[in-house]
């Protein structure tokens, strides 16, 4: 719907407490735990937690549910700390590369190899050496992980993707402080250090209040500051603090996009965290459902943005016609 439009579209809200929806028929628990991840029993119903990407997969199949949390596993909170403890001498880099394994085949033993060489290939000195190459070690393990857990959760939506695109960054601004939706089938995205994104539960968007601000010139919209954007597609214009659920410690966030199915063609809403804090972001997408990565200013990167398709066995460029990376 927005693809079109220069501004940046998300949403997402913080709640005081997270309301545990299971799914259709499925009782809701008192308490979750996994290392440190302890969430409270209330929480909107379309923002899910999942103990598996198997199940992440049945709950996405709800079309009431536009988000899902999935507990990484155990190493988790202990790649956190990794991260953390070298996080001040880390400098910004975002790259990307494209895995084009078997999607019916969860193992991508074929293909595990070719994209993990390339995200090493164009990773900082200072990543590759932290740690006596154990943080990186732990960092790719976590993205594999991922990457099979992304497929298996996408198994429900419309299309499969044949190939995903691996993001890794490493970032200090506030990438887009606006609710939003994004035109994909489904987004994978989890905090390895620092604040995760803000999902807002769908009980309190006015997605009529995007429809709103659609007609408004551009300019207009471009002028518009994040706090008035986000009052203004929020039941009441509540405060997007007030309702925001933020991603726990140790998740990964699967977001549906507009393009998930058909049928289920929302998108959750959703943002990235309001203040600005440096943090390490490993994050999935269908590879044909985004651009190569925007050429970034020098002076605000200390490396630049890199992307390489991995096919067949050697390096290629993006398709430039993917859609925007937003």
């Amino acid at each position: 719907l927005f693809s079109a439009n220069p501004v940046c579209f998300h949403r997402g809200m913080p709640l005081p407490t997270l309301r545990l929806h299971r799914g259709p028929g499925t009782r809701t628990r008192s308490h979750i735990r996994s290392g440190a991840v302890q969430l409270a029993p209330e929480i909107a119903a379309d923002c899910t937690l999942a103990n598996s990407p198997a199940e992440a997969a049945s709950l996405l199949a709800a079309k009431d549910v536009q988000s899902c949390f999935v507990l990484r596993g155990p190493d988790a909170l202990q790649l956190e700390q990794l991260w953390a403890s070298h996080l001040q001498d880390m400098p910004m880099f975002d790259v990307r590369v494209v895995d084009t394994g078997d999607a019916a085949d969860s193992t991508l033993t074929s293909a595990t190899h070719l994209w993990r060489d390339a995200l090493v290939t164009k990773l900082p000195d200072a990543v590759v050496a932290a740690a006596g190459g154990d943080l990186l070690q732990a960092t790719l393990d976590e993205a594999e992980a991922m990457l099979e857990h992304f497929r298996i959760a996408a198994s429900t939506a419309g299309t499969a993707p044949s190939a995903v695109q691996i993001r890794l960054a490493c970032i200090e601004h506030v990438q887009c402080s606006r609710l939003h939706w994004d035109d994909v089938p489904l987004r994978s995205v989890a905090a390895l250090v620092g604040p995760g994104t803000e999902v807002m539960p769908e009980a309190m968007v006015d997605r009529g209040g995007f429809s709103r601000l659609e007609q408004l010139p551009l300019d207009v919209q471009g002028s518009i500051s994040s706090e008035d954007w986000n009052r203004a597609v929020t039941i009441d214009g509540m405060s997007t603090e007030q309702v925001a659920v933020k991603a726990p410690r140790g998740c990964a966030t699967l977001l549906k996009g507009s393009e998930w199915s058909p049928g289920d063609a929302r998108g959750a809403i959703h943002r990235s965290p309001s203040e600005p804090a440096k943090r390490v972001l490993l994050q999935l997408d269908y590879a044909d459902a985004v651009a190569p990565p925007p050429a970034l200013e020098a002076t605000d990167w200390a490396t630049g943005v890199d992307a390489a398709v991995v096919q067949g066995g050697r390096l290629e460029d993006p398709n430039p016609s993917s859609k925007e990376q937003r």
